[in-house]
Order: C-alpha cells, then structure tokens, then sequence
C-alpha cells in the first residue's frame, strides 16, 4: 500500500512492499529511489495516524460472536464450540510469558506432502503465510509481541493473478476434461515459488455432520442413488484439519469427531478448483502428470484454529494450471463410494 512520510520540511510518497516475519519489520521504496526498513509501530502510524493506539487497533470486539472467519463459515453449533474453545485457550496462551511463541497466535503445523522443496521449510511457510494475512490487515506477529487480542478477517481472497477456466478437451486426466479447475491467469504475472496463494474456504462443520450440508439435504428427496452421489461430492470437497483433530486435548469438544471444512456448496473460494495431478486417480496404479503437484496444502493454525492455506511448490508461469497431490486415502474413499453407487444402479437397474 501506499504511505507518505515526512523527512523534515518534506513529505515523501512511497509503498510498503515487504515485511519481515519475524522482527516485524516493513520494508518501504519510496518514488524517489530510496528505502528504508521501519519497525511496526510506525507502520501503524503511517497508515492510520499518530495518534493510533496499537493495543485498541488489535482489540477484537465480540470475537465469540464471529459466523466467519478466514473464509470459512460456522455451519453447525459444534464447529462453532470448537471455534470458541480454541479462542480461549489462545487468549490464554498469550497471556503466559512462559509459553512459547507462537502458540497462541500463529502456527504452522504441517506439510502434508513429506517431500517437500525447500521454499516450504518452517520458516519460508511463517515468512509466507504471514505476509499473506499482513496484506489482508491481520499482523499475528504484532499481536502476540503487543500481547493484543487478533480480529481475524472474515474473508481471505486468493491470489489476484489466479483465475478459473475450464479443463481442455486434450487434457490427459480425461476424467477432468470440461471440469473446473484454477490456473494462473495468461495476462497476469509468474506466482514463485513459496507464495502463499489462498485459503480453502467453505462451511466448517465435524466429520458426522455432512447431512446438514444444503446439496446432502436436498438430495434426500431424490431417493438413494442422488444421495450417495451428493454424499461423493460433499466428501469430494471436504478437507480434514489432520494434525489438529490428532492432537486436541480435553478442552477442545471434539468428541471423538474430527473438524473438517467443506466447499461443495460454496462459489467464492477459488482454491477448491485445485485438481488433483494424477492423470487416472480411480485406477490403483494412476501416473501423475510430469513435474507432479505444483501447489501444497499446509495445515496452519492462528489463533489455535486451524485453516489450510495452499502454498506454491514451484514457480508458477502464465496459463499453468494449479495441480494438488489428494493422496491415497482420498481416492481410496471416492473408489469405495463409486463401488456403492454401481451396486445400487445394479439392484435399481435388477428391480425395473
């Protein structure tokens, strides 16, 4: 964004293009040529005036009483329990001077994929995601340094240079070919490597709870085989939070249950149109396209929530079209729904 500066009688234009992740420090180019590196608070200052009170700025003001936050909607009571229970444990966290940083602010818990290129290293992942949510007016940083309370965004756009198009005929993942997908637009500008790109939003509800997703709802009218197609589909866009429903304690109300967040009725999250890169996923033994997956979804959590952001890989050109690694397990479960389904238009097929 852009600030003015006054440097004695003068005042100087110039944008803040960088943040350092962990000091906090912000990087401005001024239209002159020079630059300089300046600390949180007078970033503050710049842009909302000196007289900005840095622990009012963070305070969140009926936090409990959030529906959205990052792109994702509270869709039943007991992920909205969980939400609860996880802000105020955070809150605690921040308040002990002997937990480590971090823990009640911001966390990144996992990469997925084991084998993963050093742009995703622990602290490129912080440096990137941290920027992202910096751009979005959400310093955890800061926050936690001040031992002020975080007002989370309601919504986390994806990055301005991705769009959606539609699968070529001569794609060879066949399966694909007029589906959906995201790539980066041909008009816009190489994403690198280590960009954190969006968040994977949709309606947050417990692993039990897919029945009172609207599409399952709906579908029950249409009799069993409409069902357990909208059931492979909401399970199609469903992501578990993997390492937070593993390591959750007493305090958080799991229940046995797992936390997952799911887009299959949501139009205003990009980052679901990532498809997967094996070329014919429901055979066993499916090839993936050269260079494999080009975008990784890491497990983070801020606030002691946690959320998937999708991370690049590798350098992204114009056109390329964002692949994920879905693993095994996924396609393992959409094979044993495809197998449920034939069965069923077997017996229907048998009845008439």
């Amino acid at each position: 964004r852009r600030v003015t500066k006054k440097f004695g009688d003068r005042f100087y234009n110039g944008v803040v293009d960088g943040c350092e992740g962990t000091m906090r420090w912000y990087h401005i180019t001024y239209d002159d040529g020079d630059a300089e590196d300046i600390a949180f608070t007078e970033f503050l200052e710049l842009t909302h005036g000196p007289d900005i009170n840095v622990n009012a700025f963070f305070t969140a003001k009926g936090a409990e009483q959030v529906s959205r936050v990052l792109g994702c909607t509270f869709a039943t009571e007991t992920a909205k329990s969980v939400w609860d229970a996880c802000w105020s444990r955070a809150k605690k966290q921040r308040q002990d001077p002997k937990m480590l940083p971090g823990i009640g602010g911001f966390e990144v818990k996992s990469c997925y994929d084991a084998d993963h290129p050093s742009c995703l290293s622990s602290t490129n992942l912080f440096e990137s995601i941290s920027k992202y949510l910096t751009d979005l007016g959400f310093d955890v940083g800061a926050c936690v340094y001040h031992g002020a309370t975080p007002m989370l965004p309601l919504n986390a756009p994806h990055h301005l240079n991705l769009e959606e198009y539609v699968v070529a005929a001569d794609d060879p993942r066949e399966g694909l070919r007029g589906q959906k997908g995201c790539r980066v637009k041909p008009d816009g500008q190489p994403i690198a490597a280590g960009t954190t790109l969006g968040v994977y939003g949709g309606e947050l509800l417990m692993s039990g709870e897919v029945h009172e997703l609207k599409s399952v709802k709906d579908s029950v009218q249409g009799g069993i085989l409409c069902f357990l197609r909208a059931e492979l589909q909401a399970e199609c866009f469903t992501e578990e939070f993997n390492h937070f429903n593993y390591e959750q304690g007493e305090e958080i109300p799991l229940d046995g249950e797992k936390l997952t967040v799911c887009a299959v009725d949501v139009n205003d999250n990009l980052m679901h149109r990532i498809n997967d890169v094996r070329i014919s996923p429901l055979s066993k033994k499916s090839e993936m396209l050269p260079g494999g997956a080009n975008v990784e979804y890491v497990e983070t959590c801020v606030c002691g929530f946690p959320f998937v952001f999708l991370v690049a890989r590798q350098d992204l050109a114009p056109s390329q079209d964002l692949r994920g690694n879905y693993g095994d397990a996924y396609w393992h479960m959409v094979r044993e729904y495809v197998s449920r389904i034939k069965v069923c238009m077997e017996a229907a097929t048998f009845n008439q």
